[in-house]
């Protein structure tokens, strides 16, 4: 059903209509959830470490894309408010 759904062949809603796929997706979510119930002290701290790793790198990526995003154009022949590009803002003609 997975595969339907990212291949396009089959609508996320229908999906999650059909018991058969949520029944799937709910006994995964069990089996994960128990599994986090039993790891240890150790376990769950090394667990918060890389996501803090993961999550940091995350943002620095967002942080660049942004920052790239929004970086003005240079070299790109507007001239802005009241001028040429290059020029003093006055016009040629008096």
């Amino acid at each position: 059903m997975a595969r339907s759904v990212l291949s396009g062949g089959v609508d996320i809603k229908d999906a999650f209509q059909d018991p058969r796929y949520t029944e799937a997706v709910y006994q995964r979510m069990h089996e994960i959830r128990r599994a986090a119930d039993v790891r240890t002290y150790v376990e769950q701290q090394q667990s918060r470490a890389r996501f803090a790793e993961w999550d940091a790198r995350q943002q620095a990526d967002l942080d660049r894309e942004r920052a790239e995003r929004d970086a003005p154009v240079h070299g790109s022949g507007w001239a802005g408010a009241g001028g040429t590009a290059g020029g003093s803002g006055r016009s040629a003609r008096r």
